[in-house]
């Protein structure tokens, strides 16, 4: 899907979505909060030129956390970071 000026949404261009299970980029410091699908509001967009192209590999939201003092789980942020393994592909 090509978005306004060109420029492409990693989501809907890679080839593999290593985290299908998480569909937000937002939890709210809520543990747990990972899949409301209109919570995505974290992206990377590209845009290639007339001589190169993009190729994203893969495409990943890190659902990551860590146990406190008090044994609760905890998100470090309120958002998940995105993550994408890209591809530079000179076109000839």
């Amino acid at each position: 899907m090509i978005g306004v000026c060109g420029f492409s949404d990693s989501y809907n261009i890679a080839l593999q979505n290593a985290s299908p299970w998480v569909t937000s980029t937002r939890n709210g410091f809520t543990f747990g909060y990972t899949t409301d699908p209109a919570g995505r509001i974290d992206h990377i967009f590209l845009k290639g030129s007339n001589n190169h192209d993009f190729i994203v590999n893969k495409y990943t939201i890190s659902d990551f956390y860590y146990t406190d003092n008090n044994g609760k789980k905890r998100y470090p942020s309120d958002h998940f970071p995105v993550i994408i393994e890209l591809e530079y592909k000179k076109i000839e």
